[in-house]
């Protein structure tokens, strides 16, 4: 993330000689309510003389300050719920016509939410407060907090539209009126904050209660444009200080989002993703970019690939002409890892993807092409990484999904890449299985059962397993192939079988057989047990 999310302690270091205390929350709501609804009879009194609400709004963010230190004291959130006059005004203030209030609100609401990780017994007294905030329609509020700001393009439209006005009345109190249409302020760096902190209490919301997040904000078509259009306004290829850190943010929020089943169910969501995604990706797949840009490129990515997991995306995808984009960007090199991870969900399952990727994408020599890196790859240790290990599953599940998906002819053309040029393929292939056997043999010798370690055998443990399955297809299809894979035969059954058992007991958690767990078992059935002389 491109700014650091602002220390609760730090935000409220002037409460620590006086913390909030349950007499001193009372007297700060009771202040606050009505303060509050003096403000809201002088505001629809007089709406076009801000100077007679002016104080009140002082007031206001004055009290706002001194609330802000019950972020210090979760035990006192119930008492704030149960007072309706200050807990009202509270979620009603989201929406107040100053920003400098609502802004207050927002960033009160959001330090009170953030967990602490040395007071574990807050989580309970949080938790009950964002259950009472969201039945206050907390999500919807933010969300139309959040549309007051315009950004990119949008931004510098309202400035220009602003100047030209200015020019043309030349009159004091147009200037007045500008600077009360609050929906169409400029985003400078106090209002880009503004706006910073509304993105990141959704996150942290989405972090306590997912499904609602996702429910809410898919629903809500207005405010998944406000994320599109303004993450489409990336200017991907300038230096990054030009970038303003919240488009990026709208492209990180609906990565997020994407991740729940309810938004992967949506049936508008891919449409209206898949253009304005690709053409940023398109743009940048030469470029080399900052940390910070990387990480924008990869939400999009990750966007796509989340979308894929809904069969019915993967048509749309190959309507839309995109599959053949997202070649020409796994071409490009840079985000190699990441194209090949979408076009990997793409083929999944899909015999039409599978089939338009060889016979009219021509996908097969690009793809076989990263297949033959792993030669010049063989002596440099340092290029094993995590990352080289992701492309590397990416790689062959989309071979796989060639063989056990696509039509005679695309299985066919697949096969034959393994036997031109005299079984060279082959012999990488062997390279890539030997390769990832020392690996998990190593790790085997390493292991503490952390964190750290279980994750790297479980994406080793995948890539040999799919290497396995592989070779397997191989030795069942191609019969010139099957003494060169003889000797290696007990260990890739044996492999097969571990990874019989692992979707099995996946199988036995979802009640659901996958086709993998059926594709493993057909295999299986084919491959003699304990013999190397077939």
């Amino acid at each position: 993330m491109s700014r650091k999310r602002k220390n609760v302690e730090e935000n409220n270091k002037i409460f620590d000689e006086d913390r909030m205390t349950l007499p001193l929350l009372r007297k700060t709501l009771e202040t606050f309510s009505k303060l509050y609804l003096e403000n809201q009879i002088q505001r629809q009194d007089h709406p076009d003389n801000p100077r007679k609400f002016e104080k009140s709004e002082i007031d206001l963010l004055m009290c706002l300050q001194n609330l802000r230190g019950i972020t210090l004291e979760p035990s006192l959130y119930t008492y704030l719920i149960n007072h309706k006059t200050g807990f009202s005004g509270i979620l009603e203030g989201i929406s107040h016509e100053s920003l400098l209030i609502s802004s207050s609100i927002v960033s009160i609401i959001s330090e009170a939410l953030e967990e602490d990780p040395e007071n574990l017994s807050s989580e309970e007294h949080t938790k009950k407060l964002l259950d009472a905030l969201l039945k206050g329609s907390l999500i919807e509020r933010i969300c139309t907090y959040i549309q007051k700001f315009p950004i990119g393009e949008d931004n510098e439209k309202a400035t220009k539209e602003n100047e030209q006005e200015k020019e043309k009345e030349k009159e004091e109190e147009k200037e007045k009126e500008k600077e009360k249409s609050l929906s169409k302020i400029q985003v400078d760096e106090e209002n880009s904050e503004m706006l910073y902190t509304g993105f990141n209490l959704i996150e942290t919301i989405y972090e306590f209660r997912p499904e609602i997040v996702s429910k809410s904000l898919i629903s809500n078509e207005k405010f998944l444009n406000y994320l599109i259009s303004g993450f489409s306004q990336y200017q991907i290829n300038v230096t990054e200080s030009d970038v303003d850190a919240n488009i990026g943010y709208c492209a990180e929020l609906l990565a997020i989002i994407v991740q729940t089943p309810i938004a992967r169910e949506s049936p508008k969501l891919f449409q209206m993703v898949l253009k304005p995604c690709l053409n940023l990706l398109t743009m940048g797949k030469k470029t080399k970019h900052s940390p910070d840009q990387k990480e924008f490129m990869n939400n999009l990515f990750d966007i796509l690939s989340s979308l894929l997991l809904n069969e019915h995306n993967k048509d749309l995808l190959l309507s839309s002409g995109s599959l053949d984009s997202l070649i020409s960007i796994m071409k490009a090199g840079h985000y190699r890892s990441k194209a090949l991870s979408v076009i990997e969900m793409a083929l999944s399952n899909s015999h039409s993807s599978c089939d338009h990727f060889v016979n009219v994408s021509l996908g097969l020599g690009p793809l076989f092409h990263q297949f033959m890196k792993k030669k010049k790859m063989q002596e440099d240790e340092n290029k094993f990484s995590q990352r080289q290990c992701r492309l590397d599953r990416s790689l062959f599940s989309c071979i796989l999904s060639l063989l056990f998906f696509g039509s005679k002819i695309t299985q066919a053309r697949t096969l034959a890449k393994f036997v031109e040029r005299k079984y060279q393929k082959i012999d990488v292939l062997f390279l890539y299985f030997e390769t990832y056997r020392l690996q998990i043999v190593s790790l085997e010798q390493q292991e503490d059962n952390s964190t750290e370690w279980n994750e790297k055998m479980v994406l080793i443990e995948s890539i040999f397993y799919k290497i396995a399955l592989l070779f397997a297809q191989i030795w069942i299809k191609i019969k010139s192939l099957k003494k060169r894979i003889n000797k290696y035969l007990p260990i890739i059954r044996s492999t097969l079988e571990d990874y019989y058992q692992e979707l099995e007991q996946e199988n036995q958690q979802t009640k659901n057989k996958s086709v993998e767990f059926n594709l493993v078992q057909n295999i299986l059935n084919t491959i003699p047990q304990n013999s190397t002389n077939n």
